[in-house]
């Protein structure tokens, strides 16, 4: 297996070479900064034959004990929004340059993902609106972004650097059929209407990303993510950076 965590603009050519030489592939995410860069990796599984090697991305938040919960809670449609205080970034990190993309892509991308894990339900639809804030702040990681699901779910992701550093950096409403639960920051979990398990594994699922692709590789059963998940996330997430 070849792990790539490189800067992000290296990561569709990366992966695409990996996959080509035969080597099962964890990559961070994103899986590429453009469409073109993801169709090519969708062609490559298009034609592979049945043993091809496996994609992992590393959207960690299904993977946490949190994220675990809330979906055996949960049945659809959803109202889901998130927040995430994402934090100040200078317009020179490189993160907002040529190397990184932007920050939708590169991070606000884990949030599409859990959506997408979370409803069950791929997208039909997505619109996105951008903050005008007064320098240093950019509009291009100020962002509301809402997805609709062909199952009638709704999500919206609330990506911002101009909140509070005082405030904590990610909170999950979910809504659904007279319950609604909160998430807080990956540090507490509450239902209203229902009850739900107390957490003794806190954090964001990296580590149960690990175990969930070395088992997957070791027993060859299916992938953590599956591929159109991934390629899925990724088009949207190009999308949602390059709106304005």
């Amino acid at each position: 297996m070849i792990i790539i965590c490189t800067r992000h603009n290296l990561h569709g050519s990366q992966v695409l070479q990996a996959l080509q030489a035969g080597k099962h592939v964890l990559a961070e995410k994103p899986l590429a900064l453009t469409r073109e860069e993801v169709d090519t990796i969708a062609r490559f599984y298009a034609a592979a034959s049945e043993d091809h090697p496996m994609l992992c991305l590393g959207f960690n938040r299904r993977f946490s004990a949190y994220a675990q919960a809330i979906k055996q809670a949960v049945s659809g449609p959803l109202m889901l929004h998130y927040r995430m205080n994402a934090g100040f970034l200078p317009v020179e990190h490189w993160v907002h340059g040529e190397e990184g993309g932007g920050r939708i892509v590169g991070e606000a991308c884990h949030i599409i993902d859990l959506f997408r894990y979370l409803t069950g339900s791929p997208a039909s639809a997505l619109s996105v609106v951008a903050l005008c804030p007064q320098a240093p702040y950019q509009s291009t990681d100020n962002k509301m972004i809402t997805i609709q699901y062909a199952d009638g779910s709704m999500g919206n992701i609330s990506y911002f650097a101009s909140g509070s550093s005082e405030l904590p950096k990610e909170t999950l409403e979910a809504h659904w059929q007279g319950k609604s639960l909160i998430m807080d920051n990956y540090q507490k979990l509450t239902g209203y209407g229902l009850s739900l398990p107390s957490i003794s594994k806190p954090g964001k699922g990296q580590k149960e990303l690990l175990a969930s692709l070395g088992q997957a590789l070791l027993d060859g059963g299916s992938w953590p993510i599956p591929l159109q998940e991934i390629l899925e996330t990724s088009y949207l997430s190009i999308t949602a950076q390059g709106a304005s």
